[in-house]
């Protein structure tokens, strides 16, 4: 009992410093609009989604869920929260937990089946996680940030910018790396899925 507790003190620590180093990137890329997102966003939301990822992959639901609830609090700290308030890390954390659940469940649904049915519902719960957190943090934004908050239009416009295509496309990155090295890191895995 008590390895397993400082297994999972080790493996989310180690998961929030993986996290910590993606955001501290930010601070050095320069704001280069690509398309949606710039590339710090992008650069720095696709590590983080990864690390969330390989983290429901290797360590499991608790690991990576703290860890999911973690980042948002640091990116505010860091100054990288969407819009800059500190009222948007509920919806992060939603977001995060959103992709890091629905992957997890995929992920340990997979054990057992065979190799393409199991990269398929990988691959799957990857695809689902993006799409449902984008989804999740646009919603909250949307229908419960913008209206009980009382933001004005123009900043509205931007925020809800910000927790749409954004999201979505660096979930998405950060699934297609996640899905890309996970096959090498199956010495790693020891039930958590």
């Amino acid at each position: 009992m008590k390895n397993k507790k400082i297994l999972w003190v080790t493996q989310t620590a180690m998961l929030i410093a993986l996290i910590v180093l993606a955001q501290l990137l930010s601070n050095v890329i320069p704001p280069i609009v690509i398309g949606p997102v710039t590339l710090s966003q992008l650069i720095t939301g696709s590590l983080v989604n990864l690390v969330l990822i390989v983290g429901a992959y290797i360590a499991g639901m608790s690991a990576a869920g703290t860890s999911a609830l973690i980042s948002p609090i640091l990116a505010a700290f860091f100054g990288i929260i969407p819009g800059k308030l500190p009222q948007m890390i509920p919806v992060v954390m939603a977001g995060n937990l959103v992709i890091v659940f629905v992957v997890w469940l995929c992920f340990r649904a997979s054990n057992g089946l065979g190799k393409s049915s199991a990269v398929a519902l990988k691959i799957t719960g990857v695809a689902a996680g993006a799409v449902l957190k984008a989804a999740t943090m646009w919603l909250t934004t949307e229908k419960i940030v913008v209206p009980v908050l009382h933001i004005a239009p123009a900043l509205e416009t931007k925020l809800v910018a910000l927790v749409s295509v954004p999201q979505l496309v660096t979930a998405a990155v950060g699934g297609a790396l996640a899905l890309l090295i996970m096959p090498t890191m199956k010495g790693f895995v020891k039930g958590k899925r």
